[in-house]
C-alpha cells in the first residue's frame, strides 16, 4: 500500500476563500491540478470507476452511497467534494481517494508493482505532495 497527501501549499484552504484569500482563477487552476492528478493516476493503474463510500450530502446532491463513478464523472464528483457540496471517499480495489479538511486530498494505492512517482513528480512544483498515510483508511488495513 502506498499513500500520499496532496495540498495546495497556499494560505487558502476552501472554495469559500475565493475573493478574500485567493482569486477565482487561482482556485480553478489548483482545483484542475487536483483533478488532473487523480485522472492520471487512475489511468496509470487501470482504474475504470470508483464507488462512493461514506457519503455525506450537504446540498441535496444527486449522488448516493454505493454508486459507481466512471472516470468521466470523476471531475464532477471531485469538484463537488472540493467545493464542500458533499463529502465521500472514492474507492476501488486498486485505489482510494480521501478528501480531508483544509483542501487536503489523500491518494491510496492498493495495487502492487505500481510506480506513480513519475506522475507525482510532474505535479510537485505546483502542489505539495508527501508520503503520508491517510487518516481516513479503515482501521483493519
Amino acid at each position: 500500500m502506498h499513500s500520499v497527501r496532496i495540498q495546495n501549499g497556499a494560505i487558502w484552504n476552501s472554495f469559500f476563500d475565493i475573493g478574500t484569500l485567493t482569486s477565482e482563477n487561482e482556485y480553478l487552476y489548483i482545483e484542475s491540478l487536483y483533478i488532473d492528478l487523480l485522472l492520471e493516476i487512475a489511468r496509470e493503474i487501470d482504474v475504470a470507476f470508483f464507488v462512493i463510500a461514506e457519503f455525506e450530502n450537504y446540498d441535496s446532491f444527486p449522488l448516493k452511497d454505493g454508486q459507481n463513478i466512471s472516470l468521466e464523472k470523476l471531475p464532477f464528483v471531485a469538484k463537488s467534494i472540493l467545493r464542500d457540496k458533499c463529502w465521500c471517499k472514492l474507492v476501488n480495489d486498486s485505489m482510494e481517494i480521501h478528501f480531508g479538511y483544509d483542501y487536503i486530498m489523500y491518494v491510496v494505492i492498493n495495487k502492487v508493482n505500481v510506480n506513480i512517482k513519475p506522475i507525482l513528480n510532474e505535479y510537485t512544483g505546483m502542489l505539495v505532495i508527501d508520503e503520508r498515510m491517510s487518516p481516513y483508511l479503515v482501521a483493519n488495513r
